[in-house]
């Protein structure tokens, strides 16, 4: 490729590969599914303890006060005051039904597209439901641009590597994703975020006008932070193919797009096979990227591996929503 695309195992010192700004992140997210901590609601461990068995008192969370709160049903505005315990109970219900869902998947040998569409959406959609900026943006038609399509080397320039696309991009997205109309209720940094956005993109030559490396409309202005692809268990590909190339396409898009010499950030990928959970992190050296990992995060066939992916997904969201933002802030407003 334009630049090779190399994958490096964590080892035992995952500190020590990983860039300083995603280490707080992967801390958070080992501790999760390793130690098996603060990931349970603390209002419904009387029917976790119950029904589960061997759960420890370390998975839940410290209880929530009332005020804080008030109108949302995990993270979703509903306009009606809920109690922490009806949150951690609406909570309960949406993820035992995902776990029904999946364990039918698997029965019934079913597709991609109904994982996806049965486990993958609603689970996705859920766990990052309280974070406003990120959106969850379904990927399987958003075909690499030819022009970021990465290339192999050798004598003539090499040749083109086949254009391949996931399932899924977690995106910070600013007003709606829409840079030519302006919403009462976003926030002053957004608007001047989506406006620094917006004019990069436009300045770009009339078949590369986009932010990212395809010009699938719905991601044309929303900055994608995290690629995910999924397979089902019946399923002969892992995903790793699918994802080195396209994180290969979007940082050859970036050193179009951004200033020369502008940092490069390091970017989480997911990859889903069957019920199991993996986490990556992409890395650009300068010469070469590297795919670290994989790190497991949670499944999909337990409550408990559903709940360890849920909250991963949203210490994702939350370095998403603060340092892969201060990067963007960094390169585009300076």
């Amino acid at each position: 490729m334009d630049f090779p695309v190399v994958h490096v195992a964590l080892g035992n010192s995952p500190l020590e590969i990983l860039p300083q700004e995603v280490h707080d992140l992967f801390q958070s997210v080992h501790d999760i599914p390793m130690d098996h901590e603060s990931f349970i609601p603390f209002e419904i461990k009387d029917f976790i303890k119950a029904t589960v068995f061997g759960a420890k008192d370390r998975r839940f969370m410290p209880p929530l006060q009332p005020s804080s709160t008030n109108d949302t049903e995990g993270g979703r505005w509903t306009g009606v005051p809920m109690s922490p315990t009806g949150i951690a109970i609406a909570e309960l219900d949406t993820l035992r039904d995902i776990e029904a869902k999946a364990g039918d998947c698997e029965l019934r040998g079913c597709a991609e597209f109904t994982w996806n569409s049965r486990v993958h959406d609603p689970l996705l959609l859920h766990a990052l439901s309280g974070h406003r900026a990120i959106h969850v943006e379904p990927s399987q038609v958003a075909r690499i641009a030819t022009q970021f399509i990465p290339s192999t080397g050798g004598r003539g320039g090499g040749h083109i590597i086949e254009s391949k696309m996931i399932d899924y991009c977690l995106t910070l997205r600013f007003n709606q994703g829409m840079p030519d109309q302006s919403l009462e209720d976003t926030p002053s940094s957004d608007a001047r975020l989506m406006d620094a956005i917006s004019r990069r993109v436009w300045a770009q030559p009339s078949d590369s006008q986009t932010f990212n490396q395809t010009l699938y409309d719905p991601l044309q202005f929303c900055p994608i932070a995290c690629s995910i692809e999924a397979k089902s268990a019946a399923s002969n590909g892992d995903g790793k193919l699918q994802l080195s190339v396209w994180v290969a396409a979007w940082y050859k898009r970036m050193q179009k797009l951004l200033p020369d010499g502008s940092p490069m950030v390091t970017l989480p990928l997911i990859r889903v096979m069957g019920h199991g959970w993996i986490l990556l992190f992409a890395v650009h050296r300068g010469h070469r990227i590297e795919i670290i990992g994989e790190h497991e995060i949670g499944n999909t066939s337990t409550l408990m591996g559903i709940y360890v992916v849920n909250s991963v997904l949203r210490k994702i969201a939350d370095w998403i929503d603060t340092s892969y933002r201060g990067w963007l802030e960094h390169v585009l407003l300076g």
